[in-house]
């Protein structure tokens, strides 16, 4: 079983019994990858006679990489990490949240906008744009938190009141399966985001936007929602866990 398109297309040994492949983005349509695009497309047209399995994080991706063989697989959440039973502190002054890569698919004009009705964001993750660093720095109300230990992207996330996915619409966006969005469900957190394929299954707990000027309208809805609490909590994560996501993929592993 592999995560790497070209180990699944390409690679031979006398140990391989089964070859099942887990494609987690489009790496075809990545900017940062773009020298390697050709590599990439080559090896998508290997997979339907090369994997006895393909599974994809999304509709749009399994489309793309093996139609009519890849099956979507969305990603998923470590349960206990995000265990409904760990104390939240929740601050006096409510912000919202950005859990992610900051890189040219997130639209900072979208943060303005949030920050119409609430007074904070946090952005924790890797920044992968240095002068997105600095507008980010230059936004009054933006705190950069950079990228976190796990243990402190749960309290931090966990002690939010909204969590956001301002992404632009483009091929790459549409085809991810946004781990951010399930990590804000986890943690309880009624979800913002740009109006794409992959937030579809986030349920009525996700305002999806596609225009900017609904979005400050979308997160004063998303706040009086309110955050769920422990037992809400319980029912979404056995629903996202990874040992419920990946059990199709044990299934085609070892069948």
């Amino acid at each position: 079983m592999t995560y790497n398109p070209f180990v699944a297309a390409f690679a031979d040994a006398p140990w391989i019994g089964r070859r099942v492949f887990v494609c987690r983005d489009d790496f075809a349509s990545a900017p940062r990858k773009k020298p390697w695009w050709p590599a990439y497309r080559r090896a998508y047209e290997q997979l339907a006679d090369r994997c006895d399995a393909v599974f994809a994080v999304s509709d749009e991706l399994a489309s793309r990489i093996a139609p009519g063989l890849a099956r979507t697989l969305p990603n998923g959440i470590d349960a206990q990490l995000w265990s409904p039973e760990r104390v939240v502190e929740r601050p006096e002054v409510p912000y919202a949240v950005y859990a992610g890569t900051v890189e040219r698919r997130v639209d900072l004009t979208l943060l303005a906008e949030v920050l119409k009705v609430v007074p904070r964001i946090l952005v924790a993750g890797v920044i992968a744009d240095e002068e997105m660093r600095r507008e980010l720095q230059e936004m009054a109300g933006v705190e950069v938190l950079g990228p976190l230990k796990q243990e402190d992207l749960v309290r931090v996330v966990s002690g939010g009141s909204v969590g956001l996915i301002p992404h632009h619409d483009t091929p790459m966006t549409r085809a991810m399966s946004p781990l951010k969005m399930y990590e804000y469900l986890a943690a309880g957190l009624p979800v913002v985001a740009t109006d794409l394929p992959p937030v579809a299954d986030g349920g009525d707990r996700v305002w999806r936007c596609t225009t900017r000027g609904e979005w400050a309208g979308a997160v004063r809805a998303a706040l009086a929602a309110g955050v769920h609490g422990p037992a809400e909590r319980a029912e979404v994560i056995a629903q996202i866990s990874w040992d419920a996501r990946l059990a199709p993929v044990v299934e085609a592993a070892v069948s």
